[in-house]
């Protein structure tokens, strides 16, 4: 037998099976002898149920962030590379088919690299680390879909928005060295053709090795790829379109930026960073110290700073924490959502914008709501005169709209409280705005040059470098002037000695933008913070200072004129939230307040599509991140009406109202019209799931309906001769 520590728990389990799980996390995946291994102990594993060894190997994961998810179609099979920025080689790979359960075990594991070789099309495949999800690869066409791309591709792809005269983004970003070359294949196949694929042997002989022994060091490959010779690149780039004509899709990021903290893209979630400091003692015994709780999950955080003096004859001790005061990287809080509507010619074209006229609607939402506490007391001590304590909490946010090369801050919003006691007087501001200004311009602009921002009288600067371009200059001096202008305070009384709290929402706003072609739009929250707390003689002092947030985009339908095939794309949904301890709206509160927003764009098809159960109005949110996609524009299930608009047949049956029950109780009301009805039901795929027919002065009718993929419908009402015919959007109720 052998003894384990789990946390602060002791377990005694059999020595085999402590073996197994030493075995399973040591083993070096990237030996040949790793797929032979994993299938004889994984089978016998299942046989004899040893879960014990898993949750014991479960307590030594590591998290780690995906950073790449590039799928390859081939003419019979699919390839896949996963990168993560920090996978151990020690760690256990598992690949599981999700329609047969069958696990596979063509993998490869190199440094932070996963390879998946013989994968089968139009399938979805889980990939577990350590027995935790951390990617799903899909395999199918997709054609459509946004395209999902890594920050190194996301970052390229908006440096090639900002070129005049733009080269083709197949040749700009072949000449960039930085871009892994399978993603830069998976991004070309999507963008240009998501239904064409490779062909297999004669593709793959003259791109990436796929052999272990072939990869560098560094894990990456061990030849570069010339485009040139991948054998139907060229169809795949040109497709079926004549040369002239524009190829457009919406670009998202793997990942939406939420930091601190660590994204879980295939959980949908975002870890918090917690951190919880043990007492920190002043010299002085063990009545003189302080106490420091930090978690943060980007604008979502909750910090608690305390202070505890109980000594004769001292004088006050003090102690401030946050993240106002990082002079170097501006330690800062942030939340961030970016989309990109790209637009590429056809072959031969020398520029994108005379080609490409694509706009679309996005509209943006965005909320932070803080928590603010602070508590100063006197502790009952003999002869300890002049005792006191005092506690200042301060917090600060912006909301900063990115657009193409225009900054716009949307609102900018101070909130402080205090508390203080005796002979402590009230702590003055911590913080002042410049300091807050000089961090937002470092996330704003990262390698910008940028050294410090300075204000003299009401003139603001940012100190910067030669090499800072001219450009940039004018655009940060004139967000922090912004910034500064538009601050404004939450004013809340001192505590007094006491406590004192307040809940406060500092903005919660709402604009729509136009998406252009080729113009990288960024919502950001960001957000810092500062608690200080001070103590004399004999007093006690604490401050809270906790927050929730969300910010939310949809693109909707084309906003040109004229709906051409190239700006054909599927409305798409973006959120992040979140909410940590002490903040004003809980997680299911946050989650509410998107869905309410969510509703109003949709229908979705996703699985929020439903009544939320609970009292409340909106979609059910289950996740902390997450992107919907609904059918729009070119998309849409189209119903032509067989009759002109002004007929008055035509404007009497567009008076009827129907509802719908999830059982199928179909109700029509405002029927005017004396003859038998026919009404088919489609799903927004355009699929056929219900029939049934209609008879004058008769309300209610059961329908057998399938195929249903959300709540939503389009209900096609036609007279029983078909002469005229109308279609209403339906919405299934609980």
């Amino acid at each position: 037998m052998a003894d384990l520590t789990l946390g602060d728990r002791k377990t005694t389990v059999d020595g085999f099976v402590l073996v197994g799980c030493l075995i399973l996390t040591r083993i070096e995946p990237n030996k040949p002898t790793m797929k032979n291994f994993l299938t004889t102990t994984m089978k016998r594993l299942r046989h004899l149920s040893l879960s014990l060894t898993l949750i014991m190997c479960i307590a030594h994961v590591h998290a780690t962030e995906l950073t790449m998810n590039a799928v390859i179609r081939l003419q019979d099979h699919a390839v896949c590379k996963l990168s993560f920025d920090d996978l151990n080689n020690n760690s256990l790979v598992r690949v599981y088919d999700n329609q047969s359960g069958e696990e596979h075990y063509e993998i490869d594991v190199v440094n932070h690299d996963v390879l998946i070789s013989e994968l089968q099309l139009n399938r979805e495949y889980d990939v577990l680390v350590d027995n935790q999800l951390v990617a799903v690869v899909n395999t199918s066409a997709q054609q459509g879909e946004p395209i999902h791309v890594s920050d190194a591709l996301s970052n390229a792809l908006t440096d090639w928005t900002q070129l005049k005269g733009k080269p083709r983004a197949i040749d700009y970003l072949n000449g960039r060295s930085n871009l892994d070359q399978m993603e830069m294949l998976y991004f070309l196949q999507r963008f240009y053709d998501s239904d064409q694929t490779y062909p297999n042997e004669e593709f793959w002989s003259l791109t990436l090795p796929w052999e272990t022994d072939n990869w560098t060091e560094d894990g990456g490959s061990g030849s570069e790829i010339d485009f040139d010779d991948i054998i139907g690149l060229e169809e795949i780039v040109e497709g079926d379109n004549q040369i002239k004509n524009c190829r457009c899709n919406n670009v998202l990021r793997l990942n939406q930026r939420i930091t601190p903290g660590l994204p879980n893209a295939a959980n949908l979630r975002n870890d918090p960073r917690v951190i919880n400091h043990s007492r920190e003692y002043f010299n002085e015994g063990p009545n003189v110290y302080s106490h420091f709780m930090q978690s943060d999950n980007g604008p979502s955080k909750d910090y608690s700073l305390r202070i505890h003096v109980k000594k004769f004859n001292i004088g006050a001790r003090s102690r401030q924490k946050g993240t106002l005061d990082n002079p170097t990287t501006g330690a800062i809080n942030k939340s961030e959502l970016w989309w990109l509507l790209m637009c590429d010619p056809g072959l031969g074209q020398a520029s994108v914008d005379a080609e490409c006229a694509c706009t679309k609607e996005l509209q943006l939402n965005y909320r932070y709501d803080t928590h603010l506490k602070t508590e100063a007391n006197e502790l009952s001590c003999v002869a300890c005169n002049k005792k006191g304590s005092a506690a200042t909490v301060e917090d600060w946010a912006s909301a900063v709209l990115v657009q193409g090369d225009k900054t716009t801050v949307l609102s900018s919003v101070k909130a402080e409280l205090k508390s203080s006691c005796e002979d402590v007087g009230p702590i003055g501001t911590i913080g002042e705005v410049i300091k807050f200004v000089n961090s937002v311009v470092k996330i704003l602009y990262p390698g910008s040059g940028v050294t410090s921002v300075s204000k003299t009288g009401t003139t603001v600067t940012a100190k910067t470098t030669a090499s800072t371009p001219a450009k940039w200059v004018k655009q940060i001096n004139g967000v922090a002037t912004a910034i500064v202008n538009s601050s404004s305070v939450v004013a809340i009384k001192d505590g007094s000695c006491g406590t004192a709290d307040a809940d406060k929402t500092l903005f919660d706003g709402t604009t729509t933008v136009t998406l252009k072609s080729n113009e990288p739009v960024s919502l950001y929250i960001i957000n810092a913070n500062e608690i200080q707390v001070e103590a004399k003689r004999s007093g006690e002092a604490k401050g809270i200072v906790a927050s929730d947030y969300f910010i939310s985009g949809v693109i909707q339908r084309n906003a040109t004129a004229n709906e051409v095939a190239y700006c054909c794309s599927k409305k798409v949904g973006a959120y992040n939230l979140g909410s940590l301890g002490n903040a004003p709206l809980s997680l299911p509160e946050v989650q509410n307040e998107v869905g309410v927003v969510l509703d109003r764009t949709g229908p979705w098809n996703s699985p929020y599509d439903t009544k939320n159960p609970h009292t409340w109005v909106g979609v059910l949110v289950p996740h902390e991140v997450d992107i919907l996609f609904g059918k729009s524009g070119c998309d849409d299930v189209r119903i032509t009406n067989s009759m002109p608009e002004d007929n008055p047949r035509l404007s009497e049956l567009q008076k009827l109202t129907l509802h719908m029950t999830s059982d199928g109780l179909l109700t029509l009301q405002n029927s005017p019209l004396r003859e038998d009805l026919d009404i088919r039901f489609y799903n927004l795929e355009g699929k056929l799931v219900g029939v049934t027919h209609v008879r004058p002065n008769v309300s209610n009718y059961r329908v057998e309906l399938s195929q249903l993929t959300n709540r939503y419908l389009v209900a096609v009402v036609s007279t029983e001769s078909g002469d005229i015919q109308d279609g209403i959007i339906l919405i299934i109720h609980e």
